[in-house]
């Protein structure tokens, strides 16, 4: 692959089964979460051939609720994403889940944050097929996250 000059951000969903995803305008690039070292190469490879000008990554915790292993494996996650970014020399923001969906699901149906991720990506893109089972709810979120980002980012390049 080479290296355009078109710019791109990153959307990432880090939970246990999260994702990732590049977002250029209409286009799109998914990278399920399947192990440390698959996805890190997975980002490797996306920031050697794309321009990518900053992340937002989730801002999440464990819930009192959980399990120590099931909230240590959550953690361990999450600083794995921020790692990578901080070694590629990615730019990222964390984004809390209310600040990312601001605007989002306004009249969206659903009573489910994931069933609504789903809905508005579906919506979105309407002929990918990354977004064709319930479970893609990561995938749909962490486009969602991109789809911000890039609204953030591109906003803040133009202020300056």
């Amino acid at each position: 692959m080479t290296k355009n000059d078109q710019a791109w951000w990153l959307g990432i969903d880090p939970g246990g089964s999260g994702a990732a995803c590049l977002k250029s305008g209409p286009e799109i690039k998914i990278s399920d979460y399947v192990g440390i070292l698959e996805t890190s190469a997975q980002i490797r490879e996306w920031k050697s051939a794309y321009l990518i000008q900053g992340a937002f990554l989730e801002l999440v915790h464990s819930m009192p609720d959980d399990g120590v292993a099931s909230a240590f494996k959550f953690g361990t996650n999450f600083g794995f994403w921020q790692g990578t970014l901080a070694s590629l020399e990615i730019p990222f923001k964390f984004v809390t889940p209310q600040a990312w969906r601001k605007g989002l699901f306004a009249g969206v149906p659903g009573k489910t944050t994931k069933k609504k991720s789903l809905f508005v990506a579906r919506r979105m893109f309407p002929d990918s097929e990354c977004f064709l089972r319930e479970k893609d709810h990561d995938r749909a979120e962490a486009m969602l996250m991109a789809y911000q980002a890039e609204r953030y980012f591109f906003n803040s390049r133009r202020k300056k």
